[in-house]
């Protein structure tokens, strides 16, 4: 179409600032509108008050494309903006072309067995390959816990098996601090994110202390690792209310989600996230 205005998804998201899915339950995923269920109703609203806010992720000739508007043909995903469109010939590119663009883990291992194929790096190396070179390698739009999912899935597939001194996450990764082990938090966007069970995350050293490797922050932009038992755990939960403003109120929501942690059982970002849920909904 010659009329067509194109962008960059992230011109797009600067401009027209996509809104957080409401009912998403896990953040790679939490600007998209699924096309059925609660979501579709949803967006189905928003389309009899506020049409020029509504926009479609389009699967056309292989390619995902966000339209502007509410379409029903080679639809996958919708997308509500706080910024009305006033074009509805513009289009933006979902995905760089020249980059692994998938949706889930399965899609991630598909996408990264047929770019190992094609590569020239050496066999043993592509995964490290990938994980150092994560924002030249990966689309935007692909969510970090996606990401190194699908990598992990290339490693332990008989792809490049595991070196014996990689060290992997595990259950505790994201939990109380003075816990007798490494316990690493991944921050995103302000809010802790918890890596999945046998992920790679560093290189342990001969005298106990982990490296991590070089790409693993690159997965998570904006983001900062550290080990968690160098803080207590009153100081990890007031890393999750830093946005609030200083006051009384906030020092008390502190102290109930410290209470879910010790007496509740609750990890310190379920334990945040639950009592921001209640103040916000009371």
């Amino acid at each position: 179409m010659e009329n067509t205005k194109r962008m960059t998804i992230e011109q797009w998201e600067s401009k027209y600032k996509p809104i957080v899915n409401p009912n998403a339950d896990d953040e790679c995923s939490a600007d998209r509108f699924e096309t059925y269920g609660k979501d579709l109703e949803f967006v189905q609203n928003v389309v009899k008050t506020s049409p020029k806010k509504v926009w479609t992720l389009e699967d056309i000739d292989g390619r995902l494309i966000i339209c502007a508007g509410y379409h029903l043909f080679n639809r996958i995903n919708y997308f509500i903006t706080e910024v009305e469109w006033e074009d509805e010939n513009i289009e933006v590119q979902y995905c760089d072309e020249n980059k692994l663009c998938f949706s889930t883990v399965e899609e991630g291992f598909e996408a990264i067995k047929e770019a190992y194929r094609e590569s020239e790096v050496v066999e043993g190396e592509f995964a490290d390959y990938l994980i150092n070179n994560y924002d030249e390698c990966f689309d935007a739009s692909v969510g970090p816990l996606i990401a190194i999912q699908a990598i992990q899935k290339f490693r332990q597939c008989g792809y490049e098996p595991e070196k014996d001194f990689a060290f992997d996450a595990f259950g505790d990764t994201e939990a109380l601090s003075d816990n007798g082990c490494y316990g690493f938090i991944f921050m995103r966007n302000g809010q802790s994110m918890q890596l999945p069970d046998g992920v790679r995350i560093g290189i342990e050293q001969e005298d106990g202390s982990i490296i991590l490797d070089e790409g693993i922050t690159a997965c998570f932009k904006e983001t900062k690792c550290f080990n968690a038992n160098d803080y207590t755990t009153r100081q990890l939960i007031e890393m999750e209310f830093d946005d609030l403003p200083d006051s009384e109120h906030k020092d008390n929501m502190i102290d109930e989600a410290l209470q879910l942690v010790e007496n509740g059982g609750y990890t310190v970002p379920d334990a945040a996230s639950t009592i921001l849920s209640e103040k916000r909904g009371a």
